[in-house]
């Protein structure tokens, strides 16, 4: 298995003959849950943990929170309500995503919303904190 960007979005190359999978898309089906991922691709965690060291350079879990925030990111700017996007990207609760996108943005989901308004995203952005073991941000869309 490889994982590979030839365009816009990550793709996932299968050794077994299936058809290449959009990694975006297959961690948003799994909840964004390594274990969820695992059992799809009927591997171990540990080659998946390999994988993704050796093609992306951080774990699974540090690149799928990431992804998921950057779905968020996006569903926000889009106008989506914070209860919404916080149950569609399988938060706990409301407080949770909003937590959590505070950390990594900076800034409240809806003070983010209201600041794009006047200002556009790319001012917005803010780099998120690296997390331990994070040797990169490979595959995080601009974060």
């Amino acid at each position: 298995m490889r994982i590979v960007r030839p365009e816009t979005t990550w793709r996932v190359l299968l050794t077994d003959g299936r058809e290449p999978l959009c990694l975006q898309l297959l961690v948003f089906s799994c909840g964004y849950r390594v274990k969820g991922m695992v059992e799809e691709l009927d591997c171990s965690g540990r080659y998946v943990h390999k994988v993704f060291m050796r093609d992306l350079g951080v774990p699974p879990k540090i690149w799928m929170r990431q992804e998921r925030m950057v779905r968020a990111r996006h569903m926000v700017s889009a106008g989506g309500d914070v209860g919404e996007v916080a149950e569609v990207l399988g938060f706990a609760c409301r407080n949770s995503f909003r937590r959590e996108f505070i950390r990594t943005y900076g800034l409240r989901p809806r003070d983010y919303a209201k600041r794009l308004g006047e200002q556009g995203e790319g001012s917005l952005l803010k780099y998120p904190k690296k997390e331990d073991g994070n040797h990169g941000t490979h595959g995080t869309h601009g974060l």
